[in-house]
């Protein structure tokens, strides 16, 4: 059975969010001609009703990032999640792709109502980093961040 949803979402991160919550419920998700739909394997209303809310709330989260664009050897990089959706949350999945592949996975603590993730002085590449309720509605987030080379000093 599909459930389906319009718009293209993002493959890697409905992948990752369909198969961390529905588990073997799952056999993968297909994007593609305006719709974005996840395969069950196990129909049961529980998964229909979970597959229905990771699509209605994707990319739902309000999520901010410190920097969109900054260069290697800076700061860390802090994300950080302030919805009030996971005010009572204790913690959210994230999955992170760097140049398209996966980077980092896990969860981490909602510490008073706010989630902060934080990248150590990031090398160059673009990441894309998502975040995912894990209980309740499966609301998520997105935000991308390009870290340049740093730049080189002339002697």
């Amino acid at each position: 059975m599909d459930v389906s949803s319009e718009g293209s979402f993002d493959a890697a991160m409905l992948d990752h969010i369909a198969r961390h919550i529905l588990g073997r419920g799952t056999s993968g998700i297909s994007v593609g001609g305006g719709l974005s739909r996840l395969h069950l394997l196990n129909d049961s209303v529980s998964n229909q009703r979970r597959a229905n809310d990771i699509l209605n709330h994707f990319n739902t989260l309000g999520l901010d990032a410190v920097k969109t664009s900054m260069k290697a050897g800076e700061a860390d990089l802090v994300i950080r999640c302030r919805d009030r959706a996971i005010a009572k949350d204790q913690e959210l999945g994230y999955l992170i792709l760097r140049d398209g592949a996966a980077y980092a996975k896990g969860s981490e603590s909602v510490v008073a109502g706010v989630l902060a993730l934080t990248l150590r002085r990031p090398a160059a590449g673009a990441y894309q980093v998502f975040l995912f309720r894990i209980r309740g509605n499966y609301a998520s987030a997105a935000a991308t961040v390009v870290v340049h080379e740093a730049s080189r000093k002339q002697s």
